[in-house]
């Protein structure tokens, strides 16, 4: 189900059909996500989101939907119920344009007021939240929704939000300490969300995100357009400077010598250092050893991640990486950098090897060593799989946020 953008006054689907839609499931009130972007993105955000949902509608007495706080194009199949509607910032616009949003408000809270309560939500999850949520902030203290507020953050907004000053900061600092919890995916977000915000601390839960490695194995697909190779490590991330794509070029490169026959493939969603990267491939003449893979389809990922001889995270800033989930339900051995909320998931040694980011050497040094060493790579490949496989299910995400949003402790 889709319903139009709204805050310029026009509505494609009218109160009365969203009013209708609803009726068919008159039983289950509703825990409504919130994305800043469509659920079309590639990303681990939109993975948990999704995945959240299916739990949700599967397991709780919640009906999900998702509100997209922007145009959306068409969800990827019927099982999403997605809306749009635009939650604007009083931020976004020059002193002129604030003044007419300010304007604009008391219609624009109506008319999200009457959505919420046409659709009986009682739970507003906001994934990767902006200040435009503060408008559920208003309409709680109006007493036009009575429901809870739960913020989910994944690293990047948070760290956007807590380099922030003046009224923007005073705005962030209100809209968390006025939500009913938030949720960090990593122990180590959740201290850094604390800090930031020290009268919400009592309110500040971390979740950890999960995955089922079935259904990920089960989604696997070639990549269209790629060749395989027989022995490669593999990277999965945006291109973007955090995720340190320099780091490992160079560290690939100390290694090249050493095994000719070794590939590096690089799979990533377009970004800003796509063409830094590019560059220094080619600076360092090793076009025809590292493959550059852009916005392959999530399918494409267990079937890389299967046949990969390790995966890399080389990354200089993580919340609680999907990937290195995903990687550990194919067994596949990891090197990945200590930071954030990456060693809450591998101990060095025992589910994979950890090294300082920022050093290719280093890197190096840990890739050499599982590469020739078959039976560790295995061992820490098996030991992985196993713990993701007994602790983190996307069952057990799920009911960590059914407890938060009953006034419980997540568990930990």
């Amino acid at each position: 189900m889709t319903a139009a953008r709204q805050g310029g006054g026009k509505t494609r689907l009218s109160l009365a059909t969203l009013i209708l839609i609803y009726m068919k499931e008159p039983v289950r009130p509703v825990y409504l996500f919130v994305l800043p972007w469509s659920v079309n993105k590639i990303g681990g955000v939109t993975e948990v989101v999704k995945n959240l949902y299916r739990n949700i509608a599967r397991a709780t007495r919640y009906a999900p939907a998702i509100l997209i706080n922007d145009a959306a194009p068409a969800p990827p199949n019927p099982e999403w119920r997605v809306l749009t509607f635009s939650l604007l910032s009083p931020l976004e616009a020059k002193w002129k344009a604030r003044l007419a949003f300010l304007a604009c408000l008391p219609v624009r809270l109506f008319r999200l007021a009457r959505l919420l309560r046409a659709m009986r939500v009682e739970v507003v999850n906001p994934h990767f939240p902006e200040l435009g949520c503060l408008h559920f902030v208003l309409l709680q203290r109006l007493g036009l929704f009575r429901g809870r507020l739960v913020l989910s953050f994944h690293l990047s907004d948070l760290r956007e939000a807590s380099r922030s000053k003046g009224l923007e900061r005073w705005l962030w600092r209100t809209l968390i300490a006025s939500a009913d919890a938030s949720v960090c995916c990593s122990q180590a977000l959740a201290r850094h969300l604390s800090e930031f915000v020290p009268a919400a601390r009592k309110k500040i839960h971390a979740v950890w995100n999960g995955i089922d490695p079935d259904q990920f194995l089960s989604e696997a697909q070639p990549p269209a357009g790629v060749t395989v190779p027989s022995r490669f490590l593999l990277n999965v991330g945006t291109f973007e400077h955090k995720k340190g794509h320099d780091v490992l070029i160079k560290a690939f490169a100390l290694l090249c010598d050493r095994y000719p026959d070794l590939m590096l493939v690089i799979a990533g969603r377009t970004g800003a250092t796509l063409a830094a990267v590019q560059q220094q491939i080619k600076s360092g003449k090793l076009e025809d050893r590292v493959i550059v893979c852009e916005n392959l389809s999530h399918s494409a990922i267990p079937h890389l991640l299967a046949r990969a001889d390790i995966f890399v995270l080389p990354s200089r800033a993580e919340g609680f990486p999907i990937v290195l989930l995903e990687a550990g339900a194919c067994g596949t051995p990891v090197v990945a950098t200590s930071i954030e909320g990456v060693p809450e998931l591998i101990t060095d040694k025992a589910e994979g090897r950890l090294v300082p980011p920022d050093d290719p050497d280093a890197l190096a040094a840990a890739i050499a060593e599982l590469l020739s060493d078959t039976e560790t790579r295995r061992s820490l490949g098996q030991h992985l799989q196993r713990k993701i496989t007994e602790q983190l299910s996307w069952s057990r995400a799920c009911d960590g946020y059914m407890r938060i949003v009953s006034g419980e402790r997540a568990p930990e």
